[in-house]
């Protein structure tokens, strides 16, 4: 075992393990992301790598390797960096900062009217639903409930269809 762990630390410690700033793409997929590379301290080391196993050496780009696409006829890494997702649930500080103040404002006014005759809200459902929503701190833009709440709004004139796009829009 201690032999072992002296080899992995050896391993660690050697420089072509240790922030190589050359690579020797030897292998790739049919959507040209690197599936087999190694790294090396010099240039000339890396060329060398390539005369006996193929592929073509570069300067190793300082992104992950799933980023890394191949361009073989050029002998060349780009950068593909996937764009981070953004997210589908937001806090309904946030949520409520997507309307404008007169959205917000008109929209809390359709939510809490009451009837004039009897006192209750005309619109028990969506008050209870509001409710919810602040009680929880987060809003899914996904969920069918949220897209609901908003439809009703259109349907009640409050907003029109384009902003409730606008709103759900991730």
């Amino acid at each position: 075992m201690k032999k072992l762990l002296f080899i992995f630390a050896v391993l660690l410690a050697s420089p072509a393990l240790a922030d190589a700033p050359f690579v020797a793409v030897v292998g790739w997929d049919g959507g040209n992301r690197v599936t087999k590379y190694h790294d090396f301290q010099t240039l000339g080391e890396a060329q060398a790598h390539v005369g006996q196993h193929g592929g073509f050496a570069t300067t190793r780009p300082a992104v992950p390797v799933g980023d890394w696409l191949v361009d073989s006829g050029a002998g060349t890494l780009s950068i593909d960096v996937i764009p981070a997702v953004k997210p589908t649930v937001i806090s309904f500080d946030d949520f409520e900062a997507r309307f404008t103040t007169q959205e917000w404002d008109d929209a809390t006014d359709y939510v809490y009217e009451v009837s004039t005759t009897t006192g209750k809200p005309k619109r028990r459902a969506l008050v209870q639903g509001l409710a919810r929503a602040q009680a929880k701190n987060h809003i899914d833009l996904l969920d069918a409930k949220t897209d609901t709440f908003l439809g009703v709004l259109v349907s009640g004139g409050v907003l029109t269809a384009a902003r409730k796009t606008t709103i759900l829009t991730p």
